[in-house]
């Protein structure tokens, strides 16, 4: 595909998805070299604009965006990457991932160019949690990445000494609050794959006694 002067192509993570107007999306991405970035796709919703499908939260994909007025940006062309193809299939991996995703919208600047780290570290949690049907496994792994991206982006001081554990990650979503100034919408739902987890492990006790 020829790409024109006004165009750039960038690989990217569907972090976000929300309407704007009647037809149009708004998209925030984490791109590999341009950090996060706000794109706007117009007509993307009940239309055929995208002949890939429309892209997803938790989509990984190749983005053509056409640069507009000032510092807006539209997207032309997706190509999306087979990726992640079983997150969806497993509540305890979907919900994880989720919460993933939205920690690192949280912690991330529009246009941070210093990004290829942390697309890379996004990149491993949700391999990682690809497939996963183990809720203890799926926190450890989401435990993992939100340590990572905390002291990737120089916010991990606070939580450093913590050992692993659901005391850990429960701080670790406390300390991304507090740097974003922002609730965690996808921590109660964390909350109940813990609980999960923890009458697991109620029940293991009980038979080795």
């Amino acid at each position: 595909m020829q790409i024109a002067p006004s165009e750039m192509v960038c690989a990217g993570i569907v972090l976000r998805a929300q309407p704007y107007g009647d037809k149009d999306l708004i998209f925030t991405l984490l791109t590999e070299n341009d950090g996060k970035l706000s794109v706007m796709a117009r007509s993307a919703r009940g239309g055929t604009k995208f002949k890939t499908g429309v892209p997803d939260v938790l989509d990984l994909g190749s983005f053509s965006l056409k640069k507009g007025r000032g510092s807006l940006l539209f997207i032309n062309h997706f190509a999306p990457q087979k990726a992640f193809r079983h997150i969806r299939s497993n509540l305890n991996s979907f919900v994880c991932a989720c919460c993933w995703i939205e920690a690192l919208e949280h912690l991330t600047l529009e246009a941070h160019t210093d990004s290829h780290e942390l697309f890379a570290i996004a990149l491993e949690i949700l391999k990682g949690l690809d497939g996963v049907k183990e809720p203890q496994l799926a926190c450890r792994t989401l435990c993992e990445g939100l340590d990572a991206a905390l002291h990737k982006t120089g916010f991990g001081s606070e939580t450093a000494s913590l050992p692993p554990g659901f005391k850990k990650l429960r701080s670790l979503v406390l300390r991304i609050e507090e740097v974003s100034g922002r609730q965690m919408k996808s921590w109660p739902s964390v909350l109940e794959v813990v609980q999960r987890v923890e009458a697991i492990q109620a029940v293991e006790v009980k038979v080795i006694r």
